[in-house]
């Protein structure tokens, strides 16, 4: 999931993932520099679930985001959400 200064709609881009039926996942966040709060968000709802794995980098634009995450990805299966 890219994230640019999605601070106003993070928390509900994750969560409806964190609910799925489907426990067994990884949701990968890159917070591309962002300006906002999107980096404290991303690291406090990191902290309550494993699940989420944060990445940071300097804004880049979002393919370079998605593929940043795509990196970080180690599915079989991948779902790409934006954080809005």
């Amino acid at each position: 999931m890219p994230a640019y200064n999605a601070a106003a709609t993070l928390r509900e881009a994750i969560e409806s993932l964190r609910v799925q039926t489907l426990k067994d996942l990884r949701i990968v966040v890159v917070n591309d520099g962002s300006t906002d709060d999107t980096a404290s968000i991303l690291e406090a709802m990191a902290a309550e679930d494993a699940r989420i794995l944060p990445v940071h980098q300097p804004n880049a634009g979002i393919v370079e985001a998605r593929n940043a995450a795509l990196a970080h990805a180690q599915a079989d299966f991948i779902a790409c959400l934006d954080a809005d």
